[in-house]
């Protein structure tokens, strides 16, 4: 699939990827794709003659889909802006542009996932369903991601995680992971005292209102451990020799510990 997308996309003069050129290979993989794209084109001529319009969409959608498979991006967009064109179904318009958003992710392209995240939420707002409603969340909430406004990324995040789709995007323990780095974020940066930072990365925010008074009163002793607990270590001044006021010591170890329990080993 490498060597497919490469050959696509540069032909012999694409340097991005140290792999030898094989002729022999690129022609014969050159030829499926024209075989493939040559099946495409009979079904839909097919449906054209005997079927219906469902048929010969599905047939066009086969060809946008084979287009972004191989990396070929304009032909992609192209052919999902034709397909846009010609349905009148709410949904599966619904269901283009998020394609289109996939294939702006993939090339980085920032600007055309913005631009179609906006015309998917205007098509949603005009009458979409609940279950694209809550996809496009987790398509806003990556994209803000990728430009660093984690702020405002955290919100549609953590609104998709209860019911989570968007399985063609990216797995739900990775779109966890992600909601919580940005609710993290969000809560550390966006607090107005160093109390308040401290306070998030302990997980006092999260646990709720009177969570310090209930493990004070607790009767119950705590066990013994014979882990020793880690040692808060001021990176941002170790070894510095700076007399100035030294920034207030954080203990992202609740942090760390949180997220890595999140990662299950593939």
């Amino acid at each position: 699939m490498l060597l497919r997308i490469v050959g696509v996309l540069g032909g012999k003069t694409d340097k991005s990827v140290d792999l030898p050129w094989d002729e022999a290979l690129y022609n014969e993989l050159k030829a499926d794709n024209e075989k493939e794209l040559e099946a495409i084109q009979k079904e839909e001529d097919e449906a054209v003659e005997s079927a219906g319009d469902t048929e010969v969409a599905n047939a066009q959608g086969k060809r946008a889909e084979f287009y972004a498979k191989v990396g070929d991006k304009d032909k992609s967009l192209e052919e999902f802006e034709k397909l846009f064109e010609k349905t009148s179904i709410l949904g599966t318009k619904i269901d283009i542009v998020l394609a289109i958003i996939r294939i702006g992710m993939f090339f980085d392209d920032k600007l055309l996932v913005k631009k179609n995240i906006d015309r998917a939420q205007q098509l949603v707002e005009s009458g979409g369903d609940w279950d694209r409603r809550n996809r496009l969340k987790a398509y806003t909430g990556l994209h803000l991601l990728t430009i660093r406004a984690h702020g405002l990324a955290a919100a549609p995040l953590l609104d998709s995680l209860s019911t989570f789709t968007s399985t063609e995007l990216c797995p739900y323990s990775s779109l966890v992971v992600y909601a919580t780095l940005a609710g993290a974020i969000r809560a550390v940066f966006g607090a107005a005292s160093t109390e308040e930072r401290l306070s998030a990365l302990g997980g006092a925010s999260s646990a709720g209102q009177g969570a310090d008074d209930t493990m004070e009163t607790d009767s119950e002793p705590k066990k013994a451990t014979t882990t020793p607990k880690p040692t808060v270590v001021n990176l941002t001044t170790l070894g510095s020799g700076n007399d100035t006021e030294a920034e207030p010591e954080i203990d992202f170890s609740p942090l760390a510990t949180m997220v890595s329990s999140l990662i299950v080993p593939s």
